[in-house]
């Protein structure tokens, strides 16, 4: 075990200390093309520098002259190709127009039936009126600010559920009325 140890020290050790001959970050100096080579004022002892320097732009390669060539035309040998005369097309059959049926797309709303309907409506009538005697009786007793503040978002949900009811968007009202009914119990249950 203690071999195990002195053996990670050395290795750490040796990470640690580096190669001998690069004390210190190498640095990259990059000269412009116009300017001098670096001075011998900088400090060559604690790091490696390399200069760089762009490559210089190629030269030019000169167009090579154009000669035209001579064209010699041999009589004998130049031949007028024959063109076969194009095939009539095939016979267009009359095009049958197939017009697709407009796919049924579905609501995003499922879609509730009448009686459902009618008993959240239901629901909601009945919450909705719980929630305001219950506001009403819990407005009398002498809170403090942070339980008016909450009675008072429930009413505020309240007043949503109602509006949202208003709409026709039934799911939401009973969202926002179960939020008032929880504030509610919340206030009963701390008084």
């Amino acid at each position: 075990m203690k071999a195990a140890v002195a053996g990670m020290l050395v290795i750490m050790a040796t990470i640690s200390a580096g190669c001998p001959k690069r004390q210190g970050p190498a640095r990259l100096i990059y000269v412009q093309p116009a300017a001098v080579a670096p001075q011998a004022t900088l400090d060559n002892s604690k790091a490696e520098t390399r200069v760089i320097e762009p490559p210089p732009p190629p030269e030019p390669e000169p167009a090579p002259p154009v000669e035209e060539a001579p064209v010699q035309v041999n009589p004998e040998k130049t031949r007028t190709r024959r063109r076969r005369p194009l095939k009539p097309p095939a016979p267009v059959q009359a095009e049958q127009t197939i017009v697709p049926a407009a796919p049924v797309t579905p609501s995003l709303e499922p879609h509730i039936s009448p009686e459902v309907q009618e008993a959240d409506q239901k629901k909601f009538e009945n919450a909705e009126q719980d929630g305001r005697q219950r506001i009403e009786r819990l407005s009398h007793l002498n809170l403090s600010a942070s339980d008016q503040k909450t009675l008072q978002d429930a009413r505020v949900f309240l007043d949503q559920a109602h509006q949202a009811m208003q709409e026709g968007d039934v799911t939401r009202a009973l969202n926002l009325a179960g939020k008032s009914s929880l504030l509610i119990s919340a206030l009963e249950q701390s008084h």
